[in-house]
């Protein structure tokens, strides 16, 4: 059985920027945390782009301090509402990658295949943009980053939670779908195989060497050069 592992945020969905910048304005006015383009970046590419290395992150940067408990929830229960705000005002922000979904059911119709989701998000930012994509998610092990401050970690998540789900020691080929650096990073870290979508066109991941990274998933499909499929 063969493993595919999905992020979301400019992998499946093309939410990336509207995402960064809720996530920002959420930590500006209810923390009155002022984050400057650099300072974004840097939280980033070091806590490889979890919503939660992030928060963390960024809090201790201006409070030096870790945030408590009770200002995590509020930093999430105040992004979910901005996030929804935004979803109910701009639909037109929360769409796939092209081929997104037709790629993803033609991975979950192949009983020879398992699929998994592992991302950056929390866990209703995940479900939010799933939902608005039609992504049916309800069956598919969901790893998110409300447990996890690394990449890494919530996709080896993503794995080992899959075995459980599909009943098996181990995965005969196991591929991650991502946009990001902190993707292929985790995929390397991990041993498994990376296919990189750069929807922005931005060469990164080129750069870093991934071997196949597409446009979108259409581009993917009629392509077809990839062996990690």
């Amino acid at each position: 059985m063969r493993l595919f592992i999905f992020d979301i945020d400019g992998t499946l969905a093309n939410t990336l920027g509207t995402d960064d910048r809720c996530f920002r304005d959420t930590i500006e006015a209810e923390f009155s945390i002022q984050v400057h383009d650099d300072v974004w970046e840097d939280a980033k590419k070091l806590t490889s782009g979890t919503d939660s290395g992030i928060f963390y992150y960024l809090f201790k940067e201006a409070k030096h301090r870790d945030p408590s408990i009770d200002e995590l929830k509020f930093m999430k229960t105040c992004f979910f509402k901005r996030l929804c705000n935004d979803l109910e005002e701009s639909p037109e922000k929360y769409l796939e990658i092209p081929g997104a979904k037709r790629f993803f059911n033609l991975i979950l119709n192949n009983t020879g295949n398992a699929i998994s989701i592992a991302t950056g998000c929390w866990r209703f930012s995940a479900i939010l943009k799933l939902k608005a994509l039609g992504i049916k998610y309800e069956n598919i092990v969901l790893s998110c980053a409300d447990e996890y401050l690394l990449r890494k970690d919530l996709v080896n998540n993503a794995i080992l939670e899959a075995q459980k789900r599909y009943l098996v020691k181990s995965f005969n080929l196991i591929t991650y779908f991502g946009d990001g650096e902190w993707d292929f990073e985790a995929a390397k870290a991990l041993g498994i195989n990376f296919i990189g979508i750069d929807f922005k066109e931005n060469g990164v991941l080129r750069k870093l060497g991934v071997d196949f990274v597409y446009k979108n998933f259409i581009e993917l499909i009629e392509k077809n050069d990839s062996p990690y499929l």
